[in-house]
């Protein structure tokens, strides 16, 4: 499944630093360029090297749906202690 991004989103998905922190209001496609970043670096990354951090279950439930294509057996995900 290829992901449509917008000019900013490949940005975020494209960059080249470490860790990326990305605050936007609701609706502008976060959650899609967070996939696509999490997609571009499980190219060349280590699964454990990465880390993905949601601050509610259903963005996280979110998530794990749009990487579910991607099919990485050793990715886990850990319940939010508030929502």
């Amino acid at each position: 499944m290829q992901l449509e991004l917008t000019p900013s989103q490949r940005l975020v998905a494209e960059s080249p630093t470490r860790a990326t922190f990305v605050a936007a209001c609701p609706g502008s496609g976060k959650s899609t360029a967070l996939c696509a970043r999490a997609r571009h670096l499980l190219r060349t990354a280590r699964p454990t090297d990465l880390v993905l951090l949601t601050f509610s279950v259903k963005a996280r439930k979110d998530l794990q749906r749009r990487l579910e294509p991607v099919s990485y057996t050793h990715l886990r995900a850990h319940e939010t202690r508030h929502d």
